[in-house]
């Protein structure tokens, strides 16, 4: 039925770990590049200059955004955003992993306090809502902190 693989177990899953890193690996990796850059002399002296590049970075997404046909580009100019704004994780001394997950946990529990609003004002979804409907929602789930 399968043909035999000469590959042993370990040695395919090597395999296919290098040609799907997970996302510790890419954090590893990231880390790794910014250390090389930073005894390189290439590095950031400030906090504000990062903050600089990130909306810089924000800007670049919006003129792409306007062009849509273009995915490639899009998405080149979102990983710089990423690239600045985990730079800015680094910079500030702080772990990227510990702040993803503090971060996922914030927005689920604002998440939940949301969906409990809604649901106390009747409401089973919020499809359909305009932003602001929805941005007010947040605003009160995010006063409950």
């Amino acid at each position: 039925m399968f043909k035999e693989s000469p590959m042993e177990n370990s040695d395919m899953t090597n395999f296919l770990e290098s040609k799907n890193p997970s996302s510790q690996d890419l954090i590893k990796q990231f880390e790794e590049q910014i250390r090389r850059a930073d005894e390189f002399g290439f590095s950031w002296a400030e906090a504000s200059q990062l903050l600089d590049k990130i909306r810089s970075e924000c800007c670049e997404v919006e003129e792409e955004l306007e062009h849509p046909t273009n995915l490639g580009a899009l998405q080149q100019e979102v990983g710089d955003l990423l690239h600045a704004t985990l730079s800015l994780i680094l910079f500030l001394n702080m772990d990227i992993n510990d702040t993803l997950e503090k971060t996922l946990a914030k927005f689920d529990g604002r998440f939940e306090k949301m969906q409990k609003i809604a649901s106390e004002e009747g409401l089973s979804t919020l499809k359909g809502f305009p932003l602001e409907r929805l941005l007010d929602l947040w605003k009160k789930a995010k006063n409950y902190e």
